[in-house]
């Protein structure tokens, strides 16, 4: 063989031979297949719902990787240097999430000690009108001086009497802190 020319599009091999035919004056044309793998490793940069977690070094077509998870910047070719990365990357978020956790903790032994009260008006044997929600909650602890969102705030259902309720505040995903909630007459 004198010379070859892969075509990556197309997945051929142009070969430039003698003796092959007599076309040509001794020299001819042959297109040969390249036998690729049609899957390849790669190594996801962020959670991908049914393939893994970032991180994980997983097998896939080539097309999948191209057109879907490479311009959505999920995940990139696996070589050592990509490896490398991800692996920062991994510890930095874990050093993030390690912090929040302990912020939340103290956050829930504060909440601990306080309580709020809510007046609300109440009709004979202490019915409210209407109830007291999880919205009201967050506002009666935003004026105590504690930032909490009321999608923090865990009520099977409202509160609809008077009472001392003893109320869920979801901090963290592994921190649940319990709050005392007053629920007065105006």
């Amino acid at each position: 063989l004198k010379s070859a020319f892969y075509l990556p599009r197309t997945e051929l091999v142009l070969v430039w031979g003698e003796g092959i035919c007599d076309n040509f004056a001794g020299h001819t044309l042959v297109c040969q297949q390249l036998y690729r793998s049609r899957t390849m490793k790669v190594i996801l940069i962020e959670d991908v719902d049914k393939l893994g977690a970032m991180g994980k070094i997983i097998e896939v077509n080539r097309g999948y990787a191209r057109n879907f998870l490479f311009p959505r910047k999920l995940a990139k070719p696996a070589t050592d240097s990509t490896l490398k990365i991800v692996e920062e990357v991994k510890k930095r978020k874990l050093a993030k999430l390690v912090k929040e956790k302990r912020s939340a903790e103290e956050l829930k032994e504060k909440l601990s000690m306080v309580s709020c009260t809510i007046p609300v008006e109440a009709g004979e044997d202490d019915k409210l009108f209407g109830s007291v929600t999880a919205q009201d909650i967050a506002h009666a602890f935003e004026l105590e001086g504690f930032s909490i969102e009321k999608k923090q705030i865990v009520l099977e259902e409202p509160i609809k009497s008077l009472g001392v309720y003893h109320v869920s505040v979801k901090l963290h995903p592994e921190v649940v802190g319990a709050v005392k909630v007053w629920v007065v007459k105006k």
